[in-house]
């Protein structure tokens, strides 16, 4: 039992505190969400995810505690994984209850996962490996080296979609800003990005959006209707 103590008070001096503040803090207000929505129905959705958030934090402890450069040396297999998540999901993927996308596995005893979730954990390291390659060759910096990322941060991005959460396909685009700004990509790149996804909008707006996305997006800005063309954005009738 002593050396177990020395373990943990070893490990909370050389991991992130905050973070883990920050962590426990929004998981308990996810516990209090999920338990003051559930008024009635037979599933318990707060125990899900309290279970699911259990095994989470045990991977997040095993992870972090793990060497990071061991987890980057091993990226293809995080690719392959990969890989094979998404596959399985165009195989035999389900649509849950409460859901309005076909990105779930289902496992025995009745439980149901989200391929997702794990496919990023693959993707930070496969991209932090790009990142550091293209730091080694000194192409951070360059047209070149930015294309690149975009093109892998685009590949789990389309997948994703094309399973219909468009939800993840966001959060894989914070993840690669996130770490390109952090590894040091230039901001003129970024602003280049933001300029070809704003001229992008119409064709995801009319081609890779289906009615019910552009209702969720219309609903942030409180306009109704849903119409837009490739020439640009239409005035909506109330």
């Amino acid at each position: 039992m002593n050396k177990l103590s020395h373990s943990i008070i070893d490990y909370l001096k050389r991991c992130d505190i905050v973070l883990w503040i920050l962590t426990v803090a929004a998981v308990t207000y996810s516990f209090l969400l999920i338990s003051s929505m559930q008024r009635s129905g037979t599933y318990n959705y707060l125990r899900t995810q309290i279970i699911a958030v259990s095994i989470g934090i045990v991977f997040a402890v095993v992870i972090s505690a793990a060497d990071y450069k061991f987890l980057v040396g091993k990226w293809y297999i995080a690719a392959a994984v990969a890989a094979v998540l998404a596959g399985l999901v165009f195989a035999f993927g389900i649509q849950v209850e409460g859901t309005d996308d076909t990105a779930w596995l289902k496992l025995p005893g009745g439980f149901s996962i989200q391929p997702s979730e794990f496919i990023k954990i693959c993707f930070i390291i496969t991209f932090s490996k790009h990142l550091s390659y293209l730091n080694e060759k000194n192409m951070i910096k360059s047209l070149l080296g930015v294309v690149t990322l975009i093109i892998h941060a685009a590949i789990p991005m389309v997948i994703i979609h094309m399973q219909g959460d468009d939800g993840a396909v966001l959060i894989f685009a914070l993840i690669s800003l996130i770490m390109s700004f952090c590894a040091g990509v230039e901001l003129r790149y970024f602003a280049v990005l933001a300029g070809l996804i704003i001229a992008g909008t119409p064709l995801v707006w009319n081609f890779f959006l289906n009615d019910e996305h552009r209702n969720r997006i219309l609903a942030l800005f409180d306009i109704d209707g849903n119409s837009m063309t490739i020439y640009g954005w239409q005035q909506y009738q109330g």
